[in-house]
This record gives structure tokens, C-alpha cells and sequence, in this order.
């Protein structure tokens, strides 16, 4: 849960601040990693990156979860973020996970229900997984 609630708010702050895309990710009991796409990753960015993560673990932002229709999860979700054209017709409710001003996206994953519950976010290792895409790796102590 603390993982996976972490990862949205990385992945929000890269698409937010860089642009970037998350073209994958992997939770672990201990650790996860989520790979974007960009260009480059500098030491500022990922520094960054870090502090603003951390910033809104101390913030204690409320994550909600709801239901709503696919026809207005369509007009209200950024497809950057949420590919709802991936998921088969059928699926006509979408699960709802937001955290207060920072990230709205359809997910079945499990979440905390305060970003204080994450702990110390620390951002353990970066790599370059070719051309325009980089991944980052953290811990959550």
C-alpha cells in the first residue's frame, strides 16, 4: 500500500514537472521502481523529484477512493495518467484513487489513506533503459 502510493506521487510529480510519462513500474515488499520516459535524468531532477515527494508525505494528504461511470472518467481523467482505451468495453465503472490535488487515476491497486502513513521517501538508484527512457528506484523508510 505505501509503495503504490508512493509511486503515484512520483509519477505525478515527473509528468507534472517533466512531462514524463510512466511507461512501467514494479512494487517489491521493500522497495519499487517506475520507468519514464525522458531524455534525460540529472542529478537536480532527481533531487528534486525527492524533496517533492517528501514534501507531500509531510503535507498528509487525504487519499480518497470512488466509483464513477467510464463516460465521465473519460472527461475528467488525464489520459497521460489513466489509458482508459486499454481496458475492454465491458469495464463501465472505473475505480478512483485521488490524492488531494496531486493525482487522480483509475487503479485497482491497495492505498494508504493519508500520504503520512509513507514514511521516509528516499530515492535509492537511478538507470537509463535506453533511449528516452530512465528509471527510478526507491525506498520508504
Amino acid at each position: 500500500m505505501r509503495y503504490h502510493t508512493a509511486q503515484h506521487l512520483l509519477s505525478a510529480h515527473f509528468l507534472e514537472e517533466h512531462g514524463a510519462s510512466t511507461t512501467g513500474n514494479q512494487i517489491w515488499s521493500d522497495r519499487a521502481r517506475i520507468d519514464f520516459d525522458l531524455p534525460s535524468l540529472s542529478a537536480e531532477i532527481v533531487g528534486s523529484a525527492e524533496q517533492r515527494v517528501r514534501d507531500l508525505v509531510e503535507d498528509a494528504l487525504p487519499v480518497s477512493i470512488s466509483m464513477i461511470p467510464r463516460v465521465e472518467a473519460i472527461q475528467r481523467l488525464d489520459p497521460r495518467r489513466t489509458r482508459i482505451d486499454r481496458l475492454p468495453p465491458s469495464v463501465e465503472v472505473l475505480r478512483i484513487v485521488e490524492i488531494q490535488g496531486i493525482d487522480t487515476v483509475a487503479c485497482a491497486g491497495t492505498h494508504v489513506k493519508n500520504t503520512s502513513e509513507l514514511g521516509l521517501f528516499s530515492i535509492s538508484k537511478t538507470s537509463s533503459k535506453g533511449a528516452g527512457r530512465k528509471r527510478v528506484e526507491f525506498v520508504l523508510a
